[in-house]
């Protein structure tokens, strides 16, 4: 079967004629060798914390190394276009997703690459043992004289700067004659760890402040949590499979007894193992536990959870990620395992953004803990975590709950000082988050900000761990009690005949551009910091978009139209109500043009601009800057009120008002509206209102000037109030 017989019969089976006309542009090729200059390397291999590290030793050639081969997508544009299409409701493909043999069809390599590059690894002298059904991933293993061999590098060991033995290639590997992106599992440099903390106490964790809960040892129970958050009643998780990515085992009698003590029904868990892992449980075993329960507790009439286990290795970690998109049997995942993103090498982080693109075209929402050391998740400099930070990742920052008794109501909440959130070094600012990052923020306006919303962190949860109760906390709170939340959205989706909600970092973000929406929905947390960024009103890098109001959040995210976005006046002071004495950000050639008198009255409140109206030729000026959103997807539009009045008496244009938008870089004009002259004079006070449809000068900062000139000694008033410039959708 040729690749464009395959692609219409998937087009077909999914009943998605659309998508012909949006991937007829692909180029469908048959079976090719990638031929590559013989010395050409392939890049993202060598970790960051080389460079603050020394190497001691050569790796023991017989030592067996587990390397996962990474492949390269097909037609990686056009899968992102894909994706943005399946996320947009008003585009006929949304919530059509493939399932993992459509995504494999359309964008893996081919059966024969596939089997090209096992061939080619198995005469270098590797033994395959795993193979993925995406055709992405292949796992082979090989003594490290092999591997150096293969590749054309030394495999050396090294001690970091917290005197940690890691191992790292000396160069990156010399691509082979095969289609191969990159390998994962030639280092050993990242430290993935869980985010859970084990507090000595319920509540007062980090001071005075904040109650605890109604779990033993005043830890918080899951109606806590539900009550605090406003969880609706209606959904309980039916119908829904959980899914999680963990590096450890558990002991399912705890989960048993914890299910028994607060009366909750018994959820199936189905356990995952994944490259021989055993399933017992670890060091790690705290943070499977804490959890499977979260998701017990808010989630408790899911039809199964799914613990999907694998060894706490570079190819294990990325094969567990694989599974569960392979699988494609939980539609909501959560995972508070990771590592700094300036010590996850970039091999893994290039593997694991590959399977989180095609788990969000399978429907599949994920959620990722942001981290516990606040703004500096390396532990010395800014840096945020990996995967939370990943452009297709919803990740989860933390804060401290404050609730008042009786009933555990929301009270306040504050940003956790030890909230994973910053800027990525890896990643460009995806669309949902341009136009959303203040200034006040200090968040980022062209890379990827973390996190994208938030939960109660601080006060510790009531957790059942070998037989005993012990009060757990940290941001891995936060990602298991979203996806047990999604789980109530996805069961209330199905119940409307709607999709799952997939990737839902656009659907959150489209709410938060909605005013009303957004303070209905969330609650926005405006105080506390993470030891650099500060919580402010709207997005910040501490909580994301904040807390959910669930019952609300629910509604929207099960609607099958999500609110439209509230325009924002980009105009500040538009009205001039800040008096003649603070006119900014306005800047005027006098201060008399802000005006209060009766002799102009302005179009609605106290104030108004009056230009112009003079006994003796003058020129008067009053502009700002104005910076329009980097993202656009409505039309802008500018209008303002005007009011002329004249005692010339000629028929010829005399006096003139222009409104321009200029760059201020170079003086030019980008944008300007018909002259307007003493002709257009009208007795009384009668106001104009002048509406236009602007140029999207999507991301430039322009100054908006206002000039009157009067060239005679007879007046011309030129009154100008309520400015606005908008984004209509």
């Amino acid at each position: 079967m040729s690749r464009c017989t395959q692609l219409c019969n998937v087009l077909r089976s999914n009943r998605a004629y659309g998508w012909v006309l949006f991937l007829v542009t692909i180029v469908l090729t048959s079976t090719r060798a990638v031929a590559q200059a013989p010395l050409q390397r392939l890049p993202g291999h060598l970790p960051s914390i080389m460079a603050l590290s020394h190497p001691v030793a050569r790796t023991e050639p017989n030592e067996v190394l587990s390397l996962t081969l990474v492949l390269p997508l097909h037609h990686q544009q056009q899968l992102q276009q894909l994706i943005q299409r399946l996320y947009d409701p008003s585009d006929p493909l949304y919530g059509h997703y493939l399932t993992p043999q459509q995504f494999t069809a359309l964008f893996s390599p081919t059966p024969q690459e596939y089997a090209q590059v096992a061939s080619w690894a198995q005469a270098q002298g590797f033994r395959v043992v795993g193979i993925h059904r995406n055709r992405l991933l292949l796992d082979v293993e090989a003594p490290a004289s092999t591997v150096e061999k293969a590749f054309g590098l030394h495999l050396l060991q090294f001690v970091g700067p917290d005197g940690r033995l890691f191992r790292a290639p000396d160069r990156n590997p010399e691509a082979p004659p095969v289609p191969l992106a990159g390998v994962v599992g030639l280092d050993t440099a990242a430290d993935i760890h869980p985010f859970v903390h084990v507090f000595s106490q319920a509540y007062n964790v980090f001071g005075v402040g904040p109650r605890g809960g109604t779990g033993p040892n005043g830890g918080l129970s899951p109606s806590d949590i539900k009550t605090a958050y406003s969880f609706p009643t209606a959904q309980t998780g039916a119908g829904q499979t959980l899914g999680l990515l963990e590096l450890d085992g558990y002991n399912p009698s705890d989960i048993l007894g914890y299910e028994n003590y607060f009366h909750l029904p018994n959820v199936p868990l189905q356990n995952v193992l994944i490259d021989g892992f055993d399933g017992k449980p670890g060091s790690g075993a705290i943070e499977v536990t804490f959890d499977i329960e979260l998701m017990v507790g808010l989630a408790p009439g899911a039809s199964r959870i799914l613990v999907y286990e694998g060894p706490n290795t570079a190819s294990g970690y990325i094969d567990t990620w694989a599974r569960i998109a392979n699988d494609n049997l939980a539609k909501q995942v959560s995972t508070s395992w990771g590592a700094p993103e300036d010590q996850m090498p970039p091999s893994i982080i290039q593997a694991e953004n590959i399977i989180f693109m095609q788990m969000a075209t399978q429907g599949q929402t994920v959620y990722a803990a942001s981290g516990d050391n606040g703004a500096y998740d390396d532990g010395t400099t800014l840096s945020v975590d990996d995967p939370a930070s990943q452009p297709y990742m919803v990740g989860t920052g933390g804060t401290r709950l404050y609730t008042v008794s009786p009933g555990g109501a929301w009270s306040q909440e504050i940003g956790s000082v030890i909230s994973g959130g910053g800027i990525s070094a890896v990643w460009s600012i995806p669309s949902y988050q341009q136009g959303m990052i203040s200034a006040a923020s200090k968040g980022s306006t062209t890379m990827r900000n973390v996190p994208d919303v938030a939960l109660n962190s601080d006060i510790g949860y009531a957790v059942l761990l070998k037989g005993s109760w012990i009060n757990v906390g940290g941001t891995s709170a936060c990602a298991p009690s979203w996806a047990a939340f999604t789980a109530l959205v996805n069961e209330a989706r199905a119940q409307a005949n709607l999709p799952p909600l997939g990737f839902a970092n656009p659907a959150l973000y489209a709410i938060a551009r909605n005013a009303t929406h957004y303070a209905q929905d969330f609650h926005d947390i405006t105080i506390g910091n993470n030891k650099y960024y500060q919580a402010v009103p709207g997005y910040d890098d501490v909580t994301g978009l904040g807390t959910p109001i669930a019952a609300n959040l629910l509604t929207d995210l099960a609607s099958a139209s999500l609110p439209s976005p509230t325009p924002t006046n980009l105009i500040g002071n538009p009205g001039f109500e800040q008096g003649a004495s603070n006119p900014a950000p306005w800047q005027v050639s006098s201060p008399s043009i802000i005006n209060d008198s009766p002799q102009e009255p302005p179009h609605s409140g106290q104030w108004d601009a009056w230009l112009g109206g003079h006994n003796q030729p003058q020129t008067d000026t009053l502009e700002q800057l104005v910076t329009f959103p980097t993202y656009i997807t409505g039309i802008p539009y500018f209008s303002f009120y005007l009011h002329i009045d004249t005692q010339q008496r000629t028929n010829r244009v005399v006096d003139t008002l222009t409104v321009q938008f200029i760059d201020p870089n170079t003086g030019r004009v980008m944008w300007s509206l018909p002259t307007f002259s003493n002709l257009n004079a009208r007795p009384g006070y009668f106001y104009v209102r002048g509406a236009y449809r602007t140029t999207a000068f999507s991301g430039k900062t322009l100054l908006l000037r206002i000039t009157a000139r009067q060239t005679t000694n007879v007046p011309t008033n030129f009154v100008v109030d309520d400015f606005s410039l908008t984004i209509n959708h």
